[in-house]
């Protein structure tokens, strides 16, 4: 943040003060988020675990601070709620029931689900994509993975997902960020709708398109749309329900219910697609 002199307004455009930052010294960490994090560094966690995110203050909102750790298989986030104290949730990789990941431009958020005390809870992360590295190691404990598995998945292939190169190029350099959850893509299933959206002037034709994929070791569901993509993780064991109907294509985890419109003309193909994604989730689920 800066101050505009010129509008004696407050400049709440984001600069590089605001990105996240991996920490190399405990005293760069506020002193709310020093206790809990010196008891980790006592068990043996890298003091490069930690990762901290100063507030960012928009036009509209305030995104709060945080600090973020990581050690074997568990994540700590610290939220401070005074200059002495912050609020701490310790998740496991074997609490997760499911991962929401959504990018819109420089602007990530990720929303881990997870199951505690036998209650649904939610956390939510928010970065910016040129720090996405940092928090890498994060989403890959909450999917199971080893925190330095596929660091970078678009430089990987998607060898089951090549025929959607002639059919949207888009999708299926999205359809690799379903290897974040597992390298092993059995199959998958594309729907994409055109539809015209009122501007000023003139409308607009845009696309929303969406690919759910099969795993070994799980589900993925994809939304792109716009310059914004949204991807939800979901482990077989998680997975409580699933079919089609009028509605689409649904999925149920934990607390939610997720969807996706068929198209008419794919009606046949998502009911034999959901025959096959039920047989491999009797097969995996438990």
């Amino acid at each position: 943040m800066w101050f505009s002199k010129k509008q004696n307004l407050v400049d709440s455009r984001p600069t590089v003060a605001s990105w996240p930052q991996v920490i190399d010294n405990i005293k760069e960490l506020p002193y709310a988020y020093r206790e809990e994090v010196e008891k980790w560094l006592q068990k043996g966690m890298p003091l490069q675990n930690v990762t901290y995110v100063p507030s960012l203050h928009r036009l509209w909102k305030r995104q709060g601070e945080y600090a973020v750790a990581w050690f074997g298989d568990q994540v700590m986030l610290l939220r401070e709620t005074s200059s002495t104290h912050a609020d701490k949730a310790v998740i496991s990789c074997r609490e997760v029931v499911g991962v929401e990941y959504y990018q819109k431009l420089l602007n990530c958020c990720a929303t881990v689900i997870y199951r505690q005390e036998g209650q649904i809870k939610r956390e939510t992360f928010q970065f910016n994509k040129p720090k996405e590295p940092a928090f890498m190691p994060l989403l890959n404990i909450f999917l199971g993975n080893a925190p330095d598995y596929k660091i970078n998945v678009f430089l990987e292939e998607n060898p089951v997902c090549l025929d959607l190169i002639d059919q949207s190029y888009r999708m299926y350099n999205f359809s690799k960020m379903a290897l974040r959850l597992d390298e092993n893509v059995d199959t998958y299933h594309w729907e994409s709708e055109r539809f015209l959206y009122p501007q000023k002037v003139v409308k607009e034709e845009k696309i929303r398109e969406y690919l759910i994929q099969l795993q070994g070791r799980g589900m993925t569901l994809i939304d792109a749309y716009d310059y914004g993509v949204g991807v939800v993780y979901l482990p077989w064991s998680s997975v409580e329900d699933l079919g089609s109907g009028p509605k689409g294509f649904w999925v149920k985890a934990g607390d939610k219910t997720y969807q996706i419109p068929i198209s008419d003309g794919n009606q046949d193909a998502i009911y034999h697609f959901v025959q096959e994604a039920k047989q491999i989730w009797n097969q995996k689920k438990h």
